[in-house]
C-alpha cells in the first residue's frame, strides 16, 4: 500500500513551515537590505563623528519595524496586497485565453442554436473576440472605478 505525500505528519509538517517562510520571504530580503543600509549608514556616522546617534537611531529603526509588522495586517494591507496581486496576474489577455474563449464562444452559440455554425457565424465570433482579445491584451485598469469608462 502506498501512501500519499499530503498523508505524511512530516510533509504537512514541512509544508506549513515552507508556506510560512514564502509568505514572509519578501519582508525577510527587505530586512536584509534594510540591515545592510543601515550598516553602511553606521559607518558613515562614526566617520564623521556622530557615532553617538548610531544606537538611537537603530532604536527607531527597531520601533518602526515592530509597529510596520502590527500595522502592516492589523489595518489590511496584507489582505490588499494580496487582492492586487491576484488582480494583476490575471489582468491579461493571453494567447491561450483568446483560442479558449473561441472554443467557448463557439460551443455556446452551436448549443443555443441546436446546429453547427455557419462560415458567418464564425468569422463574427471571430471578429469579436479578436476586438476583445485586443482590448485586453494590455490589461484592464484596476485602478479605474467600477463602471467609470472615462478612465
Amino acid at each position: 500500500m502506498t501512501s500519499r505525500t499530503a498523508e505524511r505528519w512530516w510533509v504537512r509538517f514541512a509544508a506549513r513551515w515552507m508556506a510560512r517562510i514564502q509568505g514572509v520571504s519578501g519582508h525577510i530580503r527587505l530586512a536584509s537590505l534594510a540591515l545592510t543600509a543601515f550598516s553602511t549608514f553606521s559607518l558613515l556616522l562614526e566617520q564623521v563623528g556622530l557615532g553617538a546617534y548610531i544606537p538611537y537611531i537603530g532604536t527607531a529603526g527597531l520601533g518602526g519595524l515592530i509597529v510596520f509588522t502590527y500595522l502592516y495586517p492589523g489595518l489590511g494591507v496584507w489582505n490588499q496586497v494580496i487582492r492586487d496581486e491576484r488582480d494583476m496576474s490575471t489582468n491579461h489577455a493571453h494567447p491561450a485565453q483568446r483560442i479558449d474563449d473561441e472554443f467557448i464562444g463557439r460551443a455556446v452559440v452551436a448549443g443555443v442554436k441546436g446546429r453547427q455554425l455557419t462560415d458567418e457565424e464564425r468569422r463574427a465570433i471571430d471578429e469579436e473576440l479578436d476586438h476583445g482579445f485586443r482590448q485586453y491584451r494590455d490589461g484592464y485598469d484596476l485602478d479605474r472605478v467600477d463602471g467609470d469608462e472615462s478612465g
